[in-house]
C-alpha cells in the first residue's frame, strides 16, 4: 500500500480531497502548488503523514503551469461540510438593538479607548492587537469606525439572522462579499474599496466591546457591565499576492459570532431595507440616523405614542466627534431629508431643539417579515 492509499485511510474522505486532491506523492516527500497549503498541511496532518510514510515527508512547494483552482479553506473538522454559495445580499439587513441605540465611530478616533453614550448606558471599545510573522511584538490594529465597518456589521448580523446561526460564512469570493455590502473590486479609494473592507473587518473582529450602565441614587452608585464581542472565534484567508483590482478571493473564510450578541440578535432583531441601507453607504451618520428612526418607528406603531429628542441627546448617542450641538444639529437636519426622501413611512420633524418622531411613523421594514 502506498503512502498515499494510507494517508487517505486515515484522514476523512472529504478532507483528504480537499487538501490533497492536487498533491503528488513521491518516495520521501509531498508536492503541492501552493505555499498556504504546504504550510496548512505541515501543521495538521504530520500525525497522519508519519504514519502513512513511517516518517515525517517533506512538504515541498512546487507551481505547476497552471495550477488549479483556490482550495476553499474551512476548519479541518468541518472540511467534509457542503461547499457554500458565493456573499449575496439579503432584501433586508437586521442589527441588534445595542447597535442601533450605540453605534461605532464615525471617523477614526486614533485613539486606543472609545466611548459612546446614550444615558446612562455606555459602549466602550477597545481597539485589538495581533500578532505577526517574524515579530515579536503585537500589531495595534486600531478601532472599527466608518461607514464599511457598518457596513460589514449589518452583513455579519443579517447573515447570522436568516441562517439562524452563529457561524457566518463570508463567502468564497472577495469580490462578492464586496459587492453585497455596496463596495466594489474596483474601488481603490482607502475609505471605499477592497483595502478598506479588509482593515475594518479585521478591526472588527479584533476590537473589545464592552457595554456600561452607570446608576447613582441616594449615595449609592451601581456599576453594571457585560462584554458584547463579536466573534468567538474566525478564520480569514486571503491572499496578499493578489492585487486589489483582480479577483480577490477570501475562500470559505468565516466566523463564529460571539453567544451574547447571538443572543441579543436573536432577541431583539432591527430589520432595514439593505437598498436604503446602500443608499446611504456613503455617510456613517446617515446609516447610523436610518437604524435609529427605524426602530423609534417601531417602537411609535407599538405604543402608539410619538416621541421628542433633544439634539444634545442624539449627539452624546451618535455624534461625539462634531464640534458644538450646532455643528451636529445642521448635519442630522441634510441627512434626515435625504433618508426622508427614500423612507416613505417615516414621518418625522425637526422642531427647534431637536427632532420629533411622530406617532403615525412607521418602521422600514415590519417585524413580521422577520426571517422564519
Amino acid at each position: 500500500m502506498t503512502p498515499a492509499d494510507k494517508l487517505q485511510k486515515l484522514i476523512p474522505e472529504g478532507v483528504f480531497s480537499r487538501w490533497f486532491r492536487n498533491a503528488t506523492f513521491e518516495e520521501r516527500a509531498v508536492i503541492v502548488p501552493l505555499a498556504f497549503q504546504a504550510e496548512w498541511i505541515a501543521n495538521h496532518f504530520d500525525a497522519e503523514l508519519t504514519n502513512a510514510f513511517g516518517f515525517f515527508p517533506q512538504i515541498i512547494v512546487r507551481k505547476e503551469a497552471e495550477a488549479p483552482a483556490p482550495l476553499s479553506i474551512l476548519d479541518v473538522e468541518n472540511a467534509a461540510a457542503t461547499p457554500i454559495t458565493k456573499a449575496r445580499r439579503r432584501d433586508n439587513g437586521y442589527i441588534a438593538r445595542e447597535l442601533v441605540i450605540l453605534n461605532l465611530p464615525h471617523s477614526d478616533p486614533k485613539a486606543p479607548v472609545w466611548v459612546r453614550k446614550n444615558g446612562r448606558v455606555s459602549l466602550i471599545i477597545q481597539g485589538g492587537y495581533r500578532s505577526r510573522p517574524n515579530s515579536a511584538k503585537p500589531e495595534y490594529i486600531g478601532i472599527p469606525y466608518g461607514s464599511i465597518a457598518r457596513l460589514i456589521l449589518y452583513y455579519i448580523l443579517t447573515e447570522a439572522t436568516y441562517t439562524k446561526s452563529r457561524r457566518v460564512e463570508l463567502g468564497q469570493s472577495f469580490d462578492a462579499f464586496l459587492a453585497s455590502i455596496g463596495a466594489t473590486k474596483e474601488s481603490r479609494g482607502k475609505k471605499t474599496g477592497a483595502e478598506a473592507a479588509l482593515k475594518q473587518l479585521d478591526r472588527l473582529l479584533n476590537a473589545s466591546f464592552r457595554l456600561q450602565y452607570m446608576h447613582e441614587s441616594e449615595g449609592v452608585e451601581v456599576n453594571k457591565g457585560r462584554a458584547l464581542p463579536l466573534a468567538d472565534s474566525y478564520e480569514i484567508w486571503f491572499s496578499k499576492k493578489r492585487d486589489f483590482t483582480s479577483q480577490t478571493t477570501l475562500w470559505n473564510s468565516h466566523l463564529e459570532l460571539s453567544k451574547e450578541l447571538f443572543e441579543s440578535l436573536t432577541k431583539n432583531p432591527v430589520p432595514l431595507s439593505w437598498d436604503i441601507l446602500l443608499q446611504l453607504r456613503k455617510s456613517p451618520l446617515a446609516l447610523d440616523l436610518y437604524a435609529w428612526l427605524s426602530y423609534e418607528s417601531a417602537r411609535a406603531q407599538q405604543s402608539g405614542k410619538g416621541r421628542f429628542v433633544p439634539w444634545a441627546a442624539l449627539k452624546e448617542q451618535m455624534g461625539a466627534e462634531y464640534g458644538t450641538v450646532d455643528e451636529f444639529s445642521r448635519k442630522a437636519r441634510k441627512e434626515i431629508k435625504k433618508i426622508s426622501g427614500i423612507y416613505g413611512a417615516l414621518k418625522v420633524t425637526t422642531p427647534r431643539g431637536g427632532v420629533a418622531i411622530c406617532a403615525d411613523s412607521l418602521p422600514s421594514v415590519s417585524r413580521q417579515e422577520l426571517p422564519k
